[in-house]
């Protein structure tokens, strides 16, 4: 589980987003959750920054598929099995089932 930042990172600048620095302003803030990666790390970060600057609607890129599944995979666990539901039907059920 990640909780959400008060402040921006240092070095935004350095990755083109001047606008993102000094504090988050609290209407802006994310409530706690799980993360693929972060825009300013190392990993996944240079291939979800391609993502977001893409008006393009697709599949999900290569580089980015075993993490995505593996926040699913997590958020599955966190969430549980709700008493008396089943997983639905397939070869791999990572959404709760409510």
């Amino acid at each position: 589980m990640i909780e959400p930042r008060k402040r921006w990172p240092v070095g935004m600048d350095r990755l083109d987003l001047p606008e993102f620095k000094g504090a988050i302003a609290v209407a802006d803030r994310p409530e706690p959750g799980f993360a693929v990666g972060r825009l300013d790390g190392l990993g996944v970060s240079a291939s979800l920054r391609e993502l977001f600057a893409s008006d393009a609607d697709g599949e999900v890129p290569p580089p980015l598929r075993a993490p995505a599944l593996e926040v699913a995979d997590r958020l599955a666990a966190e969430m549980g099995p709700k008493p008396g539901r089943t997983a639905p039907p397939g070869p791999r059920a990572i959404w709760p089932w409510w």
